[in-house]
């Protein structure tokens, strides 16, 4: 073991004729831990934007909630009356009800 630990910090190992012979091997090897690590940054990137958007659309959809919940406060008859007096409008609430009008032609 310690041979080993010897041949590979003083050079020996890279000299061996035995390792040369696998050059190509070697390198590929390389080049695969290459793009398992360039495949791991690129993973990351993805999932923190999607962390992004994720937070992004939770904060839109309570925005879409609330302006929902005042536009349906507002809507009510009784709401519209009330803004109606408060801007001394003289619009009044119709005394008929609506209806639908026929005519012959079409």
């Amino acid at each position: 073991m310690k041979k080993i630990v010897t041949g590979i910090f003083s050079g020996d190992l890279i000299l061996n004729k035995n390792l040369m012979r696998e050059y190509r091997f070697i390198i590929f090897i390389f080049l695969l831990v290459i793009l398992y690590i360039s495949k791991n940054f690129a993973m990351e990137r993805i999932l923190l934007s999607e962390r992004a958007n994720t937070r992004t659309l939770k904060n839109i959809k309570a925005d879409y909630t609330s302006k929902a919940a005042k536009l349906l406060e507002l809507s009510k008859i009784g709401e519209v009356e009330r803004l109606l007096n408060e801007k001394q409008s003289t619009l009044r609430r119709s005394e008929n009800a609506p209806s639908v009008v026929i005519t012959g032609k079409r």
